[in-house]
């Protein structure tokens, strides 16, 4: 491929794997001469990301974590990680009653906390330059992380997978499955699979 190749030396096809998804563009012309070369348009700077990554402290979940600061998190972009938990609930028996207090509350949301924390510093260990916001949330995971990936345009959720079967899927309702027929962003699951 000499100097005055221009681009009919190149493919007609040009990948631009910036994500969501890998884009391809047809090449105008493969016969441009030099001139005709210098003067196309430059491609634009990368806008950073917000990648929404979820925490739940299981070993899929740090899978996730570990996929997304390898294969989707560059510089510029931020990792939101985000833990939801559900506050504390009254019950009620046939001999008993039971209404959490607000000491009890605050504990319950200091212990969720320890596990955003302990998420946040295995991402400093993967990535010690990566940028981090952090969320934590009360109310139900499977809402919460649909409406937080809109609030903060996540170009994708990257949630990890603990592989139950069908059925425990069914019965116990699976944050993956959820996000996956309801969240209009990308959504990455990443399966754990045991040591077996």
């Amino acid at each position: 491929m000499g100097a005055e190749g221009g681009l009919n030396a190149v493919s007609p096809w040009v990948l631009f794997s910036d994500f969501p998804g890998s884009r391809f563009c047809s090449v105008a012309s493969a016969t441009h001469t030099k001139s005709q070369t210098q003067s196309l348009p430059v491609l634009p700077r990368k806008m950073p990301k917000n990648i929404l990554v979820c925490a739940d402290n299981s070993p899929a979940s740090f899978d996730a974590l570990n996929w997304a600061t390898t294969n989707m998190y560059q510089a510029d972009d931020v990792l939101h990680l985000v833990h939801c938990y559900k506050p504390l609930q009254p019950a009620v028996g046939p001999h008993y009653a039971y209404v959490p207090s607000e000491a009890e509350q605050n504990s319950w949301k200091e212990e969720q906390k320890k596990i955003l924390l302990d998420f946040i510093a295995k991402a400093k260990e993967a990535n010690a330059d990566v940028k981090i916001e952090a969320h934590l949330v009360a109310g139900d995971p499977r809402d919460e992380i649909v409406l937080l990936g809109e609030k903060i345009n996540a170009a994708a959720i990257v949630v990890g997978s603990r592989g139950h079967g069908a059925i425990k899927r069914a019965f116990l309702g699976s944050v993956s499955t959820h996000l996956s027929h309801h969240s209009p962003r990308p959504l990455v699951i990443i399966h754990h699979k045991d040591a077996k």
